[in-house]
């Protein structure tokens, strides 16, 4: 199961995960004087060990697809992660 956009505005969209564990992946970006600002928030975890697993596989997932978003950005020939 994958994800859906539930808003979307020029600078921030927000999507809802489709899975049997609902969460809320909040995107933002803010223009800055050297690029954009990228502010994401991944919400809806609950507490139990599985979710503290998962949560924490997520934050080393999103660490590394936004280091890799960034460097194809720069570079203009970083690999993306999730191609």
């Amino acid at each position: 199961m994958g994800s859906s956009v539930s808003s979307y505005s020029p600078d921030r969209f927000n999507c809802l995960a489709i899975k049997p564990k609902k969460e809320m992946v909040d995107v933002e970006l803010e223009p800055a004087s050297n690029g954009t600002i990228v502010t994401l928030k991944h919400a809806g975890w609950q507490d139990s060990e599985e979710w503290l697993a998962a949560k924490e596989w997520h934050i080393q997932a999103w660490e590394q697809m936004l280091a890799s978003l960034k460097s194809n950005m720069e570079s203009d020939n970083g690999v993306l992660c999730c191609k």
